[in-house]
């Protein structure tokens, strides 16, 4: 085809045409030819540089973190139990029985804070016959709870091919217990009702050293349905000192800050999988033909160096997420903006400038909104994706412990006013007449808000979005503050 014909037949392509031929002449240029040549040498000089010193750091981070006895794979985190000790074996005859009921378990409304004294009403028949149903299910629930130790059999060297259906058997045997605490409170009998929360609490403990992102959820979750069962109690006007005493203590003996720990632990050898699965490329086997092989050279030479310094990225914020597992919700927000507190150093900052101004106009780079403690830069793609869940996680965490701080409080009140036939004036009161110590609200470091409300009393923190919405309760997430209220 002649640029002649062309320009008579194709007037718009004789631009087009003129910068192809004038690149086709560039590239045949003897001296232009070099110069790529040099370049394209440079480059891969650059790039096994990177790939060598990037890889021997990664391997020392990896060094450090087996010579502390850290998990770095799947197979470090398995663990065996003999069954005589291990509970998981009779909860998962707990769980089967449970399948086994033939009343399905609609009633949860019950655990809502936010349902109506009405809706509350029309909920309790439906809950009293599915407990009804279950009721040869609480002596293996009791069992299992008493067993010293709980490992359920999940395969950690699979990834996120790791499947763990006990926690979703958890959840239900939680909410069961739960539902059954607040029938026997609404029934007048607190002793039960209590000992049930007691039962539940240590059903949520069953997955303290599973060291799982999704594990430590699923014992949240299953820690705020507990609490469900404590409301109703504190609403009995039979409540004693003793009674109160003892559940102030067992809620007191929960703590969520080491599973946390352990679900960071957990995480580093799902997020060392990932890495691992990407560059081997065994997620793609099922592909054929050209593509697989164009995938496996980019990811087995040319993403290699960044793969390896976006794990060190990742390795980083599993470390500051672990330092910061002590550090209350409010605490943890705290943005960090310089490599003393764990910032971005000068490579990450000139790389976000580069990715910014080159390929991403439209987003402000990273060094300069560096919140939330993760402080990811930009180039390390994977590490955000994985990351982005972990500051929920606190936000839960803190959640649930404040419910929990709510309840030892309510057990305090309740017991006050056995014996003096008032609630308090105020919480300074409650400890000095009491002598309990009281914990304050994780989100603000500070005693829960308490007033006293006709007969009975409001107490509520102010819930993850740090704010004093004046007792409203939370009817949507971060919406609100988390309370706990008694009419009598």
């Amino acid at each position: 085809m002649s640029s002649e014909f062309l320009d008579s037949d194709f007037p718009t392509f004789r631009r087009m045409w003129r910068s192809i031929k004038t690149a086709i002449r560039a590239v045949f240029n003897r001296r232009v030819a070099l110069r790529l040549l040099a370049i394209i040498a440079v480059l891969f000089v650059v790039h096994a540089m990177l790939m060598v010193v990037w890889g021997r750091q990664l391997e020392a981070r990896f060094a450090q973190l087996r010579a502390r006895g850290e998990p770095l794979n799947g197979i470090d985190l398995a663990r065996r139990v003999p069954d005589s000790e291990n509970g998981a074996v009779v909860y998962e005859k707990v769980f089967a029985a449970l399948k086994a009921a033939g009343v399905p378990l609609w009633s949860s409304g019950l655990l809502d804070v936010t349902t109506t004294a009405k809706d509350r009403a029309a909920l309790e028949p439906e809950a009293r016959k599915a407990i009804a149903a279950r009721a040869s299910v609480f002596p293996l629930i009791e069992e299992g709870a008493r067993k010293p130790k709980c490992v359920f059999p999940v395969r950690w060297q699979d990834g996120a091919d790791a499947l763990f259906p006990h926690t979703s058997g958890l959840r239900e045997t939680c909410r069961v217990v739960s539902l059954k605490a607040i029938i026997d409170a609404r029934d007048g009998k607190v002793d039960a009702a209590l000992k049930d929360v007691t039962l539940g609490l240590k059903v949520s403990r069953a997955l303290e050293k599973e060291p799982g992102l999704i594990s430590y959820l699923t014992r949240i979750s299953c820690t705020k349905m507990i609490t469900g069962g404590l409301r109703e109690a504190t609403r009995s006007r039979s409540l004693s000192i003793s009674q109160a005493r003892r559940m102030y203590d067992e809620v007191g003996d929960i703590s969520l800050a080491e599973g946390f720990v352990l679900a960071m632990q957990g995480e580093r050898t799902f997020i060392n999988w990932c890495f691992d699965t990407i560059r081997t490329g065994s997620f793609l086997r099922a592909s054929a033909g050209s593509f697989k092989k164009v995938s496996y050279t980019i990811r087995r030479y040319l993403w290699r160096p960044i793969s390896y310094k976006d794990q060190m990225v990742a390795m980083d914020v599993i470390d500051r997420q672990m330092r910061r597992a002590k550090l209350p919700y409010r605490q943890a927000l705290t943005p960090i903006r310089s490599s003393e507190n764990g910032g971005l150093n000068w490579f990450d900052v000139t790389a976000d400038r580069i990715l910014f101004w080159a390929f991403l106009p439209d987003i402000p780079p990273s060094y300069e909104s560096c919140d939330n403690a993760l402080c990811v830069p930009r180039y390390a793609m994977l590490t955000r994706f994985l990351a982005s869940a972990h500051y929920s996680t606190l936000q839960g965490r803190d959640s649930a412990m404040a419910e929990l701080g709510l309840g030892q409080v309510a057990m305090a009140l309740k017991a006050y006013k056995s014996e003096f036939g008032a609630y308090p004036a105020s919480l300074k009161d409650l400890k000095t007449k009491l002598s309990w110590r009281l914990p304050d609200d994780p989100f603000t470091g500070k005693p829960f808000v308490y007033k006293r409300a006709g007969h009975g009393f409001l107490l509520y923190s102010w819930g993850p979005d740090l704010k004093d919405d004046h007792g409203k309760q939370r009817e949507a997430p971060g919406d609100g503050d988390q309370t706990w209220v008694s009419e009598i």
